[in-house]
């Protein structure tokens, strides 16, 4: 009979506590407060207005089906140097005036190839000069032999 008093005194155990917590949450509900409910002013939010003028622009596109590009134009830059200006509107889609200037790339190292093309130029003025003079040298040296 053992076994039985001990599953009784387990359900009766649970029993009272299942009592005694019902009755706790009675007790607490029937003795909470109830919200204060205060009426404040909320601040006003800030508004910024700014005026602005009409301007006159259509953008019209009407047509069925897929749109496709009749040309696509794609350039890849060929020149060395390091780019020093760019034009603060260059992006892709964007349209710019003809003759604005998009990039300025570092002029160092163009003026120095065109000081090495005059100096290369000079030494071959040079050299043509000393040839010049080397073969007058020898028709000299010719018509005295003769």
């Amino acid at each position: 009979m053992k076994p039985i008093l001990t599953s009784l005194s387990r359900g009766l155990l649970i029993l009272l506590g299942l009592g005694g917590g019902i009755a706790l949450a009675a007790f607490l509900i029937s003795h909470a407060r109830a919200p204060q409910h205060v009426d404040s002013a909320a601040p006003a939010p800030t508004l910024t207005v700014i005026e602005l003028q009409p301007v006159a622009l259509r953008i019209e596109a009407r047509g069925l089906g897929t749109a496709r590009a009749a040309e696509r134009w794609q350039a890849v830059a060929n020149v060395a140097g390091r780019v020093v200006e760019r034009h603060p509107d260059l992006e892709s889609g964007n349209l710019l005036p003809a003759g604005t200037l998009l990039l300025a790339l570092d002029p160092s190292r163009y003026q120095l190839a065109i000081a090495e093309a005059e100096a290369e130029a000079q030494r071959l003025t040079a050299e043509r000069a000393q040839l010049d003079v080397e073969a007058e040298s020898t028709r000299r040296l010719l018509a005295l032999e003769q």
